[in-house]
């Protein structure tokens, strides 16, 4: 039995939505090379720290078409600033703070994914422009966003 209720949970078969499309066998290569590129501009903000990883301890996971990665030095950038986070994911990679965070928030960041797989380049303005205009309605730019919402409704987490 795992640790968590959470941990290596089965994929939500009945929400289309869930899965990242680059993961499905269903989808040709030429469709998957073709987003890798729409969402390589966000995907890209995230590269130095799968590269500089290696140097810094952890690991890196694939899984679905989606680069999974934590260590000390994306454990720094995630608690960097103001609002520390357990999981961040950039187009089509996830940075966690620990083998425990990739394992639990991994169905919530994948959807993530799949949000970045609809919006491309806009993925990182649009969602902090949603996070400014929420947190001016409801003064919770996190927990009131719409995508995190919609994550947390598919992923149940």
């Amino acid at each position: 039995m795992s640790e968590h209720p959470h941990f290596d949970r089965p994929l939500r078969a009945y929400c289309p939505n869930f899965r990242p499309l680059v993961g499905r066998p269903e989808i040709g290569r030429a469709t998957k090379a073709l987003l890798y590129l729409w969402v390589l501009p966000t995907s890209a903000l995230a590269l130095p720290l799968v590269a500089l990883r290696a140097l810094t301890g952890g690991s890196t996971f694939l899984h679905g078409g989606v680069v999974e990665v934590h260590g000390r030095l994306v454990r720094r950038v995630l608690n960097f600033g103001p609002f520390p986070a357990a999981a961040l994911t950039l187009g089509h990679v996830v940075l966690n703070q620990d083998d425990t965070a990739r394992r639990l928030y991994r169905h919530h960041e994948l959807v993530h994914v799949r949000q970045a797989e609809r919006w491309g380049p806009l993925f990182v303005p649009l969602y902090l422009g949603l996070a400014v205009r929420t947190w001016r309605r409801t003064g919770q730019g996190y927990w009131d966003h719409p995508w995190e919402v919609e994550a947390r409704e598919i992923s149940g987490i």
